[in-house]
């Protein structure tokens, strides 16, 4: 019997009699190790700073929030601070206490025959304030008879609105007119008098401007010439308007200066809801009228938005900012109003934000202000004056992030409310975490390659050691080459490996033929992964099945049997029960399964533990079926009264040898 050198195994065999982890290379485990480590670092870096990322990007948007609300609330706050240092420099100039005698001592003059015809005059009016503010007033469910527009007992008012505010297409184009030729004092005055507030009004985009006479409650003079010119603020269509409260506020307290009233609607401005503010007019210290201007939300929408352009006033995807009143409905137009108004309603309408009566007035009227109510939480927000940011209902119902300030105008309390659309932030912070996820991902794939690199020059030299020991192993007359400059280390193993490995070829060839005699009488005995692991020197340990079948046959009375001592039927029940386990043994067998052992009552068998089988859970059901069957049949009279109950488990077995020194094995 020779003894040279034998083929080392391959590697796949080297694997499987190894272990799985010996079978991986030094380089391999050293570019594992590199990376795992690198990746758990990453991994915790990653988390902190998407935990971190996304804290800051909340920051991020609620400073940005912060800066328009903050932004916002200085220009809307300039912008009113404005009319009212205009109003007050107006109201102080000697112009406007001159212009206020004038046009008062004017009307003096105008008498009943300047009227001309009254009842021609009044249906004249009456015809063209139908069409221009009745109907329209009509269509929004305001009912308003003409007389109470007209007011016909104040021939001032008659005369004035039949020369200057009707006879004009559009309404507002009757401020226009310098002089309207009827020849009279007022008319005079008029001329002087009206090119500069209408300068005013159209720069400061004003609603309209107005001259009262405290001492009469008269308005002697209006830029826009509508309803209200010549009327009294004290009696009439006039009184309890924003322009009678006005009035009011100054001749009540004319040292306190400017006076600010928030917005409301005035028919003469149609449908439009105006606020304004008034100053006192003095001569030597005397009250003798007041100056007001009235302005809509136009201004105010267009300063609060830049104009509309929101992306070049740097707002975010989605953000949108807007006053508020203290009755909770808004003071200028929301961006989604601006942007796309029936959108805007219907997405309102739908969540529950507006009614069908307050939608059709802002569609008549074209602005939201004084119909279009902040969801509850903003308005609580804006009561309990709650500035951070924080996760509320838009007034359109969509989910925001918003932050509610009071308005830095003290004239009237007013709220300024800014927004971002809670899923654009989100989104926002998901493309931040997805690019660093990106980033890592990127980051793990090249460090996998240098460390891969990095590993194998690492390992070369004990590459090339390995590659020479293995052809020293399979050619006896070859010797192991060792590079001369290799370490001591790899010589002396070198040195070693060549006797083990000659005493080993030695004693292999001997149990060679011992072994394989061994195996083949084991493998008729036992599971065949159980022969192979016994021969190998491994009774201990257990091979692993994932797919197999275990049915359990549970006999009530099976065990009682063994113990019976009844002198006369003993022998004849235990001859019949060995005669039914014997033919429960080849049914099982029948059926592909292998009969496992018998404790007290039951019997186990089972299928797919030592060969796969696809169908191991039918086989294993078949067998239970076939089994109550055979019990059924009665063939053995002395044990017929067993009753018999069965189960059947699929799934991963472990398969193991039982017992110190026996062949046993079982199934778990």
């Amino acid at each position: 019997m020779g003894y040279g050198r034998r083929p080392v195994s391959d590697e796949k065999e080297l694997g499987r009699v190894r272990g799985f982890l010996s079978g991986i290379s030094v380089a391999t485990r050293i570019a594992s190790a590199v990376i795992v480590v690198s990746l758990l670092s990453l991994t915790v870096a990653t988390v902190i700073g998407l935990n971190t990322g996304r804290d800051l990007g909340g920051e991020l948007f609620d400073d940005q929030i912060d800066a328009i609300r903050s932004a916002g609330n200085g220009d809307a706050t300039a912008y009113l601070n404005s009319l009212e240092l205009t109003a007050e420099s107006l109201a102080a100039s000697p112009q406007a206490s001159g212009s206020i005698e004038a046009f008062s001592s004017a009307l003096e003059d105008i008498g009943p025959n300047d009227l001309g015809n009254r009842e021609k005059v009044l249906t004249s009016l009456a015809e063209e304030y139908q069409e221009l503010y009745l109907d329209p007033l009509g269509e929004a469910g305001r009912t308003i008879d003409v007389r109470d527009v007209l007011n016909e007992g104040n021939a001032d008012a008659l005369y004035l609105q039949s020369n200057y505010s009707i006879g004009f297409e559009p309404l507002s184009s009757a401020g226009s007119v310098d002089d309207s030729r009827d020849g009279s004092e007022w008319t005079d005055v008029h001329r002087r008098v009206h090119p500069t507030y209408r300068r005013i009004v159209n720069g400061l985009n004003l609603s309209d401007a107005l001259l009262v006479d405290t001492d009469t409650d008269q308005i002697v003079y209006t830029v826009n010439k509508r309803a209200d010119l010549g009327a009294s603020t004290d009696v009439g269509p006039i009184s309890g308007t924003i322009v009678s409260t006005l009035v009011e506020r100054v001749k009540d307290d004319p040292d306190s200066g400017v006076q600010a009233a928030d917005f409301r609607r005035y028919d003469p401005a149609l449908l439009t809801p105006v606020a304004g503010v008034a100053a006192p007019v003095l001569d030597d210290g005397t009250l003798v009228g007041a100056l007001i201007f009235l302005f809509d939300s136009t201004e105010l929408t267009r300063i609060l938005t830049t104009d509309a352009d929101f992306e070049n006033g740097q707002f975010p995807e989605g953000g949108d900012i807007y006053l508020l009143g203290t009755d909770s409905t808004t003071r200028s137009e929301p961006r989604g109003y601006l942007e796309s108004p029936t959108e805007f309603l219907d997405a309102a309408a739908a969540k529950g934000q507006l009614n069908e009566t307050d939608r059709q007035l802002i569609e008549l009227a074209g602005t939201t202000v004084l119909s279009l109510a902040a969801s509850d939480s903003t308005a609580t927000a804006a009561d309990d004056m709650e500035v951070d940011a924080e996760s509320r209902v838009s007034i359109d119902g969509r989910s925001v992030l918003s932050s509610v300030a009071r308005l830095d105008y003290e004239g009237f309390p007013m709220y300024v409310v800014a927004e971002v659309d809670k899923g654009d932030a989100e989104q926002s912070l998901e493309e931040f975490q997805n690019l660093l996820i990106v980033g890592v991902a990127i980051f793990m794939v090249i460090l996998a390659f240098v460390a891969v690199a990095w590993s194998i020059s690492i390992m070369r030299p004990v590459r090339s050691l390995s590659d020479r020991l293995a052809v020293g192993a399979t050619n006896r007359e070859d010797p192991i080459d060792v590079p001369e400059r290799s370490p001591i280390e790899f010589h002396r193993l070198a040195a070693r490996f060549e006797a083990m490995a000659f005493t080993l070829r030695r004693q292999h060839a001997q149990l060679r033929e011992v072994r394989t005699e061994r195996l083949a009488l084991m493998k008729r005995m036992l599971p065949s992964s159980v022969a192979d692991r016994l021969a190998a020197g491994d009774p201990l340990s257990l091979d692993e099945a994932p797919d197999a079948s275990v049915a359990v046959l549970a006999f009530t009375g099976l065990s009682a049997i063994g113990h019976d001592t009844h002198p006369e039927i003993t022998g004849e029940r235990r001859a019949d029960l060995e005669e039914f386990l014997g033919e429960l043994d080849a049914l099982a067998r029948q059926h592909g399964l292998e009969p496992i052992k018998v404790i007290g009552d039951e019997y186990y068998a089972a299928v797919g533990h030592d060969r796969p089988y696809i169908d191991h859970a039918p086989r294993a059901v078949a067998f239970v079926i076939d089994a109550f069957d055979l019990l059924a049949a009665g063939r053995m009279t002395h044990i017929h009264d067993l009753r018999l109950s069965a189960g059947v488990a699929s799934g991963p077995v472990a398969v193991g040898l039982t017992g110190a020194n026996g062949l046993v094995y079982d199934v778990w």
